[in-house]
């Protein structure tokens, strides 16, 4: 017997199929695509007297910059660029208290020209592994442009600390950096040499030995693991010429890094180790307190000798206020102690009410009481 099938279930099910394959799926449309921008950054195109070049400047400002009239932030300048990750990365650490808040100042060169990196890092033309050439030559001149040409103008710009400056190089950036230290130690307070290119100027480790002995400056020396032999030996080398400084000097081998792939790791050990800050980041709890220890804390002081503040008690609080810089809101935390909601302030008053400190920052600023 053959089974019969009524026309209008047939087109019951014709009719579902047809509006299954009518219905549109939910998608996206593209209104547009442009460049992306680092957030927060700004670009800058320059020119060198000295190179007679063109340079591509990217400044990274601190999540938190210098809230008080006079007061600076350190800077980290950074070769090749900070391929591409130095800006966000500095910006990261400094806002997330790891370190002091920092300027990340970028040297790079502008798209779609020709750069000079290798000219500008090597004191000499060089044959690398490969049989290539590397043309130096120019990194004596490209040392004056540093240190005469680009921290000028970026000092004048932004409200840097030239004592609290690093300096951060990489692969041939990380030779060139060496070299810095070893002939003129002074120029940075701190110096970030990472997977240093030292097959290209085995003479900086004989240097870096005879100047050993007078750093004062921190040192960060780091390499990957699997990168070649020679790249190690040369990053070892280094940290062995400037001998045993243990809390000026440190090194760190990246596991399972090869020549690159720990560049965003090395800012998170070695910028900390550089730019310590002098207070922890916290997220206090407020408290209430009377009146009358509120008004305890009431009077006039001089900070660092030379920046008048008056503490007032208002609002179940205190309100600092600073010539220039107006006024700040405090919340207590403890008796003696306060802080600016949202902010990296806090100002730890002494037994005696003869004094206050303040964090600012990261930064420790010291007052005496005037009234």
């Amino acid at each position: 017997m053959r089974a019969s099938v009524s026309v209008p279930s047939l087109c019951g099910v014709m009719i579902l199929s047809c509006g299954a394959a009518s219905a549109r799926a939910p998608e996206v449309t593209l209104i547009s695509e442009t460049p992306a921008v680092q957030a927060n950054a700004v670009q800058l195109l320059i020119h060198s007297d000295l190179m007679d070049r063109d340079y591509r400047i990217e400044v990274t400002p601190p999540f938190r910059g210098p809230l008080f009239p006079g007061q600076k932030a350190a800077v980290v300048y950074a070769l090749d660029g900070g391929w591409g990750v130095a800006g966000p990365a500095g910006s990261l650490l400094g806002g997330g208290g790891a370190m002091l808040p920092a300027y990340i100042v970028t040297i790079g060169y502008p798209q779609g020209r020709r750069n000079s990196r290798e000219q500008d890092l090597l004191p000499r033309p060089v044959h690398p592994q490969d049989g290539s050439m590397a043309q130096g030559g120019r990194s004596s001149l490209f040392a004056r442009f540093l240190t005469e040409e680009l921290r000028p103008f970026i000092e004048a710009r932004y409200p840097v600390d030239p004592q609290r400056s690093v300096l951060f190089g990489h692969s041939l950036g990380g030779v060139f950096t060496a070299n810095i230290l070893a002939d003129q130690p002074t120029a940075f307070s701190g110096y970030l040499i990472a997977s240093p290119s030292v097959w290209a100027d085995p003479s900086v480790v004989d240097r870096l030995r005879n100047a050993a002995a007078g750093l004062d400056r921190r040192v960060f020396i780091a390499y990957g693991e699997r990168e070649d032999d020679y790249m190690v030996e040369g990053g070892r080398a280094l940290f062995e010429a400037l001998g045993s400084r243990g809390d000026r000097v440190r090194t760190k081998i990246f596991a399972g890094a090869y020549h690159i792939t720990y560049y965003p790791a090395v800012m998170g050990e070695a910028l900390p180790f550089l730019l310590p800050r002098q207070s922890p980041l916290t997220f206090p709890v407020a408290v209430d307190l009377s009146p009358s220890q509120l008004s305890a804390h009431a009077r006039r002081f001089l900070v660092g000798g030379a920046l008048p503040v008056e503490f007032e008690a208002r609002d179940g609080g205190l309100t600092v206020t600073v010539p220039g810089g107006g006024q700040l809101p405090l919340k207590a935390s403890s008796p003696a102690r306060f802080f600016a909601p949202g902010l990296d302030v806090q100002a730890e008053f002494a037994g005696d009410g003869q004094s206050v400190t303040l964090f600012v920052n990261g930064d420790r600023m010291d007052a005496t009481r005037t009234r």
